[in-house]
């Protein structure tokens, strides 16, 4: 059996050589585990990231166990289907795992904007000056103890100059720099990376959740004229947004599929795992005024026989907690200066994405056009892996191939956390490149 290290970073990453990964998703209701091989790709034409080919070699999923609102509350637990998962997927690809790049979810995740200016000591704008402005920028958030696992480069500015892609070789005097973070709690990044390691697996990247479901399942002109991936989760919601290309806020909501599930459960006086299949089976948000002839007949074992319940009165249950959801994801993206622009799309993801009518009510609460995202451009994956409850899945598989970038097309990605090591000064990471994890401007 071949061992998969995933020295992807170095290999796939490079955008020339074929390497192989695998990738985990720890969800609330699900934990399912991706081993790909990344063959290299000319550039496609609608899809943002890629420079490889995704082929799928082991899949597998199991209900989670020990998380809760994307946070790890049991290691034992959670580990223990880790173990399954990982093994069911090395049984399928016929390779033995080490290390992993995992997603974080979670409320405790919070971006922040870094500005810095530096005076340049030469004319023209050199290598040495743009390492400089990045670690002036984190210079201003070293009391700040939250490590930072995304930080992006939105536009530097070379004196009156603004929105530049790529100062080098420029002229000028002073040289700035806009940069978006996305910081997480360390306790939590932590945590999750423990009960990881327990199950003998490295842990190479942490991703934010709403980040890897934008990365499968935008298309290059989203990014560009604007985007908002909202991944619905089984026990948070979260959401990316992009402008002009560039990954720009991300937030996340304690409140998912789960909260669903609870509330049929709750209205109806069901159990919770037949609230769940008729989510399943009969979850909506469509309107059904007229329709109340259409009825579900539902086994109540604790009132000894079973009711009928009309679709109109499961779906008004559905709707109420599904319209408290957008309007949360739309007062935090206006709180953070992200209002809806014209063009711009909004893209749902995640399992409770599935449910019939949620596009309408999406629109009649943030006024943005919606569509139901899907994995793209991934070979191999399994008929269930297909829909966007495995979006997030499938943009892990991504994210390396979202560090190998061209000489014109500049992003930072991973920053402080290294997992494994104690958390250094704010700054230090972004100059280094610890297992792909920090990753620097390509030839930078």
């Amino acid at each position: 059996m071949n061992i998969v290290s995933s020295s992807l970073f170095e290999q796939a990453a490079s955008g020339q050589k074929t390497g192989l990964l695998t990738v985990l998703d720890m969800g609330s209701s699900k934990i399912s585990c991706l081993i790909a091989r990344l063959v290299p790709l000319h550039k496609t034409l609608h899809l943002p990231w890629r420079t490889h080919k995704v082929e799928v070699l082991g899949f597998a999923a199991r209900q989670s166990r020990g998380i809760r609102a994307g946070l790890v509350i049991d290691i034992a637990a959670a580990e223990q289907v880790v173990r399954k998962v990982i093994d069911a997927a090395e049984r399928m690809a016929g390779l033995m795992v080490k290390s992993i790049i995992v997603n974080f979810s979670g409320r405790h995740m919070k971006s922040e904007r870094l500005e810095a200016k530096i005076t340049l000591n030469e004319e023209r704008v050199e290598l040495a000056d743009i390492r400089r402005v990045i670690a002036a920028a984190c210079v201003a958030r070293r009391a700040v103890k939250r490590p930072i696992i995304h930080a992006v480069p939105l536009a530097f500015t070379l004196d009156e100059d603004r929105g530049l892609e790529d100062p080098r070789n420029m002229a000028g005097t002073q040289l700035g720099i806009d940069m978006h973070c996305l910081a997480v709690d360390t306790g939590a990044a932590r945590n999750l990376e423990h009960c990881l390691n327990r199950a003998y697996l490295k842990v190479e990247a942490l991703v934010a959740t709403p980040y890897a479901a934008a990365l499968s399942t935008l298309l290059r002109e989203e990014t560009i004229f604007g985007a908002t991936c909202v991944d619905f989760g089984g026990g948070t919601t979260s959401f990316a947004i992009f402008r002009k290309g560039k990954f720009v806020h991300a937030d996340s909501l304690p409140v998912g599929g789960q909260h669903i599930t609870a509330d049929i459960a709750q209205g109806l006086a069901i159990s919770i795992e037949e609230a769940e299949r008729l989510k399943i089976m009969h979850g909506s948000v469509a309107d059904y005024a007229g329709s109340d002839d259409s009825y579900i007949a539902v086994n109540r074992p604790a009132y000894a026989g079973t009711r009928r319940f009309s679709r109109k009165e499961l779906a008004k249950i559905i709707r109420a907690r599904v319209e408290e959801i957008g309007e949360m994801v739309r007062d935090r993206s206006n709180r953070a200066g992200f209002r809806p622009v014209a063009g711009q799309r909004l893209v749902l993801t995640g399992g409770a994405s599935q449910l019939a009518g949620l596009p309408d009510i999406m629109h009649m609460i943030c006024r943005i056009k919606p569509r139901i995202g899907r994995p793209l451009g991934i070979s191999g994956l399994p008929l269930e892996a297909r829909s966007g409850a495995y979006a997030a899945l499938a943009g892990l598989s991504v994210y390396p191939q979202s560090l190998g970038f061209s000489e014109q097309e500049f992003n930072l990605s991973g920053a402080e956390y290294e997992p494994g090591k104690k958390l250094k000064k704010a700054g230090q990471r972004f100059l280094q490149s610890v297992n792909g994890c920090v990753k620097v401007f390509k030839g930078f």
